[in-house]
């Protein structure tokens, strides 16, 4: 059963969870205790101790304050969110608060750069749904728009698979060497992962006397900070500097169809979760109904 926890008990986040159909539980955390029982009263849910008990369990974490109240109840739910996310058990958060795009919410949750403070954890890995419902919402008439957090476990695993191909080409068809290889993805993929190639292959050519596999590692250890792949999806990677780095071509062609076989398996799994996992509630009927889009990553 999915769990729903929302903060703020006022007109919209009442509504809001009024539309959610059945076999979900649901429960709400309020400064003001009696409107929180009101609205719970009238919804059949729970109600919370405080924020951050339901930011501790609810799969979905609605944010249904007014926005000059948002960043007190990011503050303290943050520790939270950043302690389930590094569990691996990550909630959504979903934002209707007007003037917060996703990546300001990111930007309290979570840190950016390359050495983040301890306890912290990188913003990609933030996930959130903004949701921009209109006032006929209040009585269940209305549409609701949303958008969710750009950046995806399963994306960035398709985009590795997309480099590793190119690089099977440079290898195979273009006798490219590693180095001019890894540069050659770097510019043609300018993000994260691409850049990470680009910073390999220039690291490569200076022959600075570290090995292909300290390059490796000291560089893919990055992507840990900047992208939104798991320790494992990074640990899967790193594992490519045992054979890539030998100059046997074959070798390193095999080494490089392993793990793409490997990265197929992972990018199916995720997919086939995130289908498990994505529900689209209709709430009334499909000729006017309030529809609120919740989505697990």
């Amino acid at each position: 059963m999915k769990s729903i926890a929302c903060i703020g008990a006022g007109n919209m986040g009442t509504a809001l969870m009024k539309g959610v159909p059945g076999k979900t539980q649901i429960g709400f955390a309020d400064t003001d205790k009696a409107k929180a029982k009101e609205a719970a009263n009238k919804v059949g849910a729970i109600i919370y101790s405080g924020n951050t008990e339901a930011a501790s369990s609810a799969d979905f974490v609605f944010l249904a304050v007014k926005p000059q109240v948002l960043p007190s109840v990011l503050s303290e739910i943050a520790p939270v969110i950043r302690e389930r996310i590094a569990s691996g058990n990550p909630a959504v958060l979903v934002s209707m608060a007007a003037g917060w795009p996703i990546s300001k919410i990111q930007a309290i949750l979570g840190g950016s750069g390359l050495d983040l403070p301890a306890g912290m954890i990188p913003q990609a890995s933030v996930l959130v749904v903004r949701i921009m419902p209109n006032t006929p919402a209040l009585i269940s008439h209305g549409m609701i728009a949303y958008c969710t957090t750009p950046k995806f476990p399963s994306n960035k695993l398709i985009e590795l698979k997309k480099i590793m191909m190119v690089l099977i080409g440079e290898i195979r068809h273009m006798l490219t060497p590693l180095p001019e290889a890894f540069q050659t993805i770097g510019r043609k993929y300018p993000q994260a992962i691409g850049t990470c190639f680009l910073h390999i292959g220039e690291k490569m050519d200076m022959l600075s006397g570290k090995t292909f596999e300290m390059i490796w590692k000291g560089e893919t250890d990055h992507l840990k900070q900047t992208t939104c792949l798991n320790k494992d999806d990074i640990a899967l990677l790193q594992s490519l500097s045992t054979n890539l780095g030998y100059l046997d071509k074959e070798l390193q062609l095999g080494t490089i169809h392993l793990y793409l076989e490997q990265l197929n398996v992972e990018i199916t799994r995720l997919e086939d979760s995130i289908k498990e996992k994505t529900r689209l509630y209709h709430c009334l009927s499909v000729l006017g109904g309030v529809f609120v889009v919740i989505i697990l990553i």
